[in-house]
């Protein structure tokens, strides 16, 4: 039995400002022991898609393999206008990011959060600057405690960011 290994098509979780770092990566996961090298090669796809009217037409695959320059991109480009039209029109990953720097605004400056990220007991957060200034939480207006409390969660998302 012939078996064709699974083609997992993936993007980033951030977008990277990289124009060297890939925006789509393709693999292939196959195992070892259903590999027979004679039984699978791109030229046996090519035929049998052929024979089958597979999923694209022939022409993709040998332009895939040629060293042209201009071929190997208009299959990038087709490849790339396939996932755009599958895609989601909002990606999740920037609402996520836009999420997150949002909620490290300071609610007295307004700034994002710098290193200290300190809170009051119910959690509101506030920048270091801020905190020295006040005695009163300026979301929930319970009393600030001394020592002041630290969010070393928000920190580490602040230093990610």
């Amino acid at each position: 039995m012939l078996a064709v290994p699974d083609i997992i098509i993936t993007s980033p979780i951030l977008e990277s400002g990289e124009k060297n770092f890939p925006s789509i990566t393709v693999t292939r996961d196959m195992d070892d022991q259903d590999f027979n090298s004679s039984d699978l090669t791109l030229d046996s796809i090519i035929i049998n898609n052929s024979d089958q009217g597979g999923l694209y037409p022939p022409s993709l695959y040998i332009a895939a393999r040629s060293s042209n320059h201009r071929q190997q991109q208009n299959v990038e480009d087709f490849i790339q206008s396939r996932l755009t039209s599958i895609a989601p029109t909002s990606c999740r990953c920037t609402s996520i990011v836009k999420s997150v720097e949002e909620s490290l605004e300071c609610p007295v400056c307004r700034d994002r959060v710098g290193r200290e990220v300190y809170q009051c007991h119910r959690g509101h957060i506030m920048c270091q600057p801020c905190r020295s200034r006040l005695l009163t939480c300026p979301v929930c207006r319970s009393l600030l405690t001394l020592p002041a409390i630290r969010n070393r969660a928000m920190e580490r998302l602040a230093s990610i960011l």
